[in-house]
């Protein structure tokens, strides 16, 4: 299924989107062609973009990670998590596949209501096949592998002011975000500080990345794009990490789909089976709204 606004073709560029915050470092962006045919190579143009109209870092975030349109996207990944025991070596443990799904509503000028869930399921650290069983090995315990579900989204308010949990007493808080030009990328860095409810140790970095020639076109509102990053936790019990326990350090990478049906074959069959009620968001997480 293609998305229109995927090739959407319309060059009103960055200028437009930004209200005039200066391009300086623009200039220069080598496609491969160009690459190949200067002598002994040209350097890559690398440089900071230096979006600071709160307006526009919103904008500009909510196109790279989601949408600014009233409709669902879904990023797909794999992830595996890494055990950080102080009295061990560090161990690559268990790798998982699934989803990261949202869905977004448009209630306002530049203000927008989203609902989403994860569900991930556990893989063969070869990616192969799915994960019935699991030795651990710093402990020897063999152990059922958990599906890894989130299903409890309270919703968030995304504006220029930051991102708002809906939860009772839910505060704004601003985008940490850094916009780097990479050749013919535009990267997005981020750090996601957890509500003051998550476990301490938790914290989660992660880099986004489209084509600059994209994302200069600003009538594209949910833009392709890469992405991968990782993050600390606390070890979930079933992994019977033994004492001390430590932390799992995670780190996943994927890409966005422009639709639910984007989602390959093998893993919507899972999602079918396991948890189909989250092949979607539901409509009555946004109730009221």
């Amino acid at each position: 299924m293609e998305d229109p606004a995927f090739s959407e073709a319309s060059r009103r560029g960055l200028f437009g989107l930004m209200g005039g915050v200066g391009l300086a470092g623009l200039g220069g962006v080598l496609n491969e062609a160009e690459a190949r045919s200067a002598p002994g190579g040209r350097p890559l143009t690398e440089s900071m973009l230096g979006i600071t109209d709160p307006l526009a870092v919103f904008r500009a975030v909510e196109r790279i990670e989601r949408t600014l349109e009233t409709r669902e996207v879904v990023w797909w990944y794999h992830f595996s998590w890494f055990g950080l025991r102080p009295d061990q070596k560090p161990r690559r443990l268990i790798r998982y596949e699934g989803i990261e799904m949202t869905r977004t509503k448009q209630v306002g000028p530049d203000r927008y209501i989203t609902h989403g869930h994860n569900v991930s399921y556990p893989r063969s650290i070869d990616g192969t096949q799915w994960l019935t069983e699991w030795t651990n090995p710093y402990t020897g315990a063999v152990v059922t592998p958990a599906d890894n579900v989130i299903d409890n989204d309270p919703g968030y308010e995304r504006t220029a002011a930051g991102v708002r949990s809906l939860a009772p007493g839910g505060q704004s808080r601003p985008y940490d975000v850094t916009f780097r030009i990479e050749g013919d990328r535009l990267k997005l860095e981020r750090v996601r500080v957890p509500p003051p409810t998550w476990p301490g140790q938790f914290i989660e970095t992660s880099t986004t990345d489209v084509l600059l020639t994209q994302f200069q076109r600003a009538s594209i509102l949910c833009l392709p794009a890469n992405g991968s990053g990782m993050w600390v936790q606390p070890p979930p019990k079933w992994l019977d990490m033994g004492h001390p326990e430590g932390v799992l350090v995670g780190y996943f990478n994927g890409r966005k789909c422009p639709y639910p049906e984007n989602l390959p074959t093998a893993f919507q069959e899972r999602l079918a089976a396991r948890h189909p009620h989250l092949s979607h968001v539901a409509d009555e997480k946004f109730a009221g709204t």
